[in-house]
């Protein structure tokens, strides 16, 4: 059989050559996306941290010079009723209590500049995460390639490698144990065991996702599927 004066075979082959050219170009740009995602996002969370811990070390100090404060102005109210002597030593106190509440206004402000501080680092966080959900989204509607989470699992969901059933899905579960990861697919696939020492010697996502992609799709090549 032939489309026009190529080969249908021709054809399929081409086709098959674009879908795993197309699959390396994925596999390597949400490798880079991820990347990029937990840096930033591993950033912001130190960042964050050290704020927050900038923050309480103010709101404590703040606390104390409150006190202080207070404690200024009870002995102000007290010198009150003592001698000149004592009122003098009252002006020394009006000024020390001077210099407590501009130390406090100093407070006031840079916790107000460490709240904006945040404010901007989790406008940094959610940007990311838009961009990460965006890329993803992409990849599922164009390329059929899917990820989840649940309990520390990734599962990378494969479709759009079978012609007669586009929809038919393939899935691949990462579990990570102490820095060593091992994994389940769905259907089964050979030499899983060397994709996986390559995974955890490289530590390269991108090239373990589009070799176990050449697997299905090798799969698909011996036992092939009809629609449903």
């Amino acid at each position: 059989m032939s489309w026009g004066s190529v080969p249908l075979s021709t054809v399929i082959n081409d086709a098959r050559k674009q879908v795993e050219e197309w699959a390396t170009t994925v596999s390597d740009d949400l490798t880079g996306v991820v990347a990029k995602h937990r840096a930033a996002s591993s950033a912001c969370t130190d960042r964050l941290k050290e704020l927050v811990a900038l923050e309480t070390a103010s709101r404590e100090e703040l606390a104390t010079i409150s006190a202080e404060h207070e404690a200024v102005l009870h002995s102000i109210r007290q010198s009150d009723e003592e001698s000149n002597t004592v009122r003098t030593q009252k002006g020394e106190a009006t000024s020390e209590a001077a210099i407590l509440q501009a130390s406090v206004n100093d407070q006031i402000y840079a916790n107000e500049k460490l709240q904006r501080e945040m404010a901007d680092e989790m406008e940094l966080y959610s940007k990311s995460t838009e961009e990460l959900s965006n890329k993803i989204s992409m990849y599922t509607e164009r390329f059929g390639l899917d990820l989840s989470n649940k309990g520390g699992n990734s599962t990378f969901t494969f479709s759009c490698l079978d012609p007669e059933n586009p929809k038919r899905q393939f899935t691949c579960t990462l579990q990570p144990n102490e820095g060593v990861y091992s994994a389940q697919c769905e259907p089964s696939i050979e030499g899983l065991e060397q994709l996986l020492t390559a995974l955890n010697q490289t530590g390269d996502l991108g090239s373990f996702l589009r070799d176990t992609r050449k697997k299905f799709a090798a799969l698909i090549t011996s036992t092939p599927t009809s629609s449903p």
